[in-house]
This record gives structure tokens, C-alpha cells and sequence, in this order.
């Protein structure tokens, strides 16, 4: 079966892109920070647009965050090793939102969501059938090195969701700024912007 503007793939890249994914969402800043977040009284807290309802209605307990964020952990690792693949990416999904959501209260808005767009179509795909421990501790064997249209329809959905999530902010830099964005002082300015934000200056080496 063909689709249009799909093609068949081969199944190590859906499995990349899973280990990627999980290293990712260990490495942000996001699930670490989340019990301080959580800790924080509420009059601290401050929901973006569209997330109010969320905050008045959902529990905030460190106890609760502590728990989200060592399921998260775990999830991760499990989908990093390719042990039960989809299941952990599920598990990556219901976790992570809660735990993420948690930072979204600092007041800034933190663009992530990508990263649980990604585990969620990760969950209902086949990521799991190569790089995989989970296929050798059941001993089935690798798949076909034929390309399969199974993993490269869910390849190229995650094409079309990066594309969207940074189509849709450049589209609006250049609507609102034109080429005054990037050619006056004001990436300089959100570098400072930046530096202010994380409570530090970078290294004295920078690119």
C-alpha cells in the first residue's frame, strides 16, 4: 500500500528516533525542575492563556510531582533501551504531562509540547522493532531490512510535526519583524533576555 507523500522506510529510524526522544526529555531542564515548581506556594503560580482551568482543577502536590517525574524517568529509560517500546512511550506521555505542565506555571510559556506529540504517535507506532533489548530478551527475531510503509508513515508524521512547530513561529517572527528580527539588535537582545531568564551568563567561548 502507498500513500501520497509517504514512502516506506526501514525501521531503524523510528527506533532513533525514540532513543532521541527520551534522551531528549531526560535532558530538559523541565523534568528536574518540576518538584520546585510544585513546591511553589500559589500565589507564585501563573498559567498561560488557555491553562487556567487546568491549575484550578488539577491537584499540585510535591508528593504527586515527585511520583509523575520517577515514572517519567523510568519510562524514558525503558523507551531508551526498547523494553516494551510503546507501552513506555505511553507511560512517557501520560507522565510527562503532568510533570512538564508543572513549568508552564513559572509564568513563561516553554515550548515542549512537541516533545509528547512525538511519544504519543511513538506509542502507536512499531519503535520498537530494531535497537531494540526488549526483542532479544524475547528472543524474536529482528525484522525484514526490506522498507515498510509501517514505519514510514509514523516517520514522516513526525517530519510534518516539527515542520509545523517551527513553520508557525518564523511565519509570525518574519509577519511581525521582517528581516529586522535577525538583522537589528534584537537576537542580541533575546540572548540577554535569555541569560536574565536562566540566572547566568553563558561560558566566555561562544559560538
Amino acid at each position: 500500500m502507498t500513500l501520497p507523500g509517504f514512502r516506506a522506510e526501514l525501521p531503524h529510524g523510528l527506533a532513533a528516533l525514540r532513543i532521541a526522544l527520551g534522551v531528549a526529555i531526560l535532558i530538559s531542564p523541565e523534568l528536574w525542575h518540576a518538584p520546585q515548581f510544585a513546591a511553589q506556594p500559589e500565589a507564585l503560580r501563573f498559567a498561560p492563556e488557555g491553562l487556567g482551568w487546568i491549575s484550578k482543577h488539577v491537584p499540585i502536590r510535591l508528593e504527586l510531582a515527585y511520583a509523575a517525574q520517577a515514572i517519567l524517568i523510568a519510562c524514558c529509560v525503558l523507551a531508551i533501551a526498547g523494553v516494551a517500546s510503546q507501552l513506555a512511550m505511553a507511560g512517557v506521555t501520560l507522565s510527562g504531562l503532568p510533570v512538564f505542565g508543572l513549568s508552564q506555571l513559572s509564568g513563561a510559556v516553554i515550548h515542549d509540547m512537541h516533545l509528547f506529540w512525538l511519544s504519543t504517535l511513538l506509542a502507536v507506532s512499531p519503535c520498537g522493532d530494531a535497537f531494540s533489548i526488549g526483542q532479544r530478551i524475547r528472543r524474536r527475531p529482528q525484522p525484514s531490512a526490506a522498507p515498510s510503509m509501517i514505519y514510514g508513515v509514523p516517520l514522516q508524521l513526525s517530519r510534518m510535526l516539527l515542520g509545523i512547530v517551527y513553520f508557525f513561529p518564523g511565519f509570525w517572527k518574519l509577519a511581525t519583524s521582517g528581516l529586522a528580527w535577525i538583522t537589528s539588535d534584537n537576537l542580541r537582545n533575546q540572548l540577554y533576555w535569555k541569560w536574565y531568564q536562566l540566572g547566568r551568563e553563558p561560558p566566555a567561548l561562544r559560538l
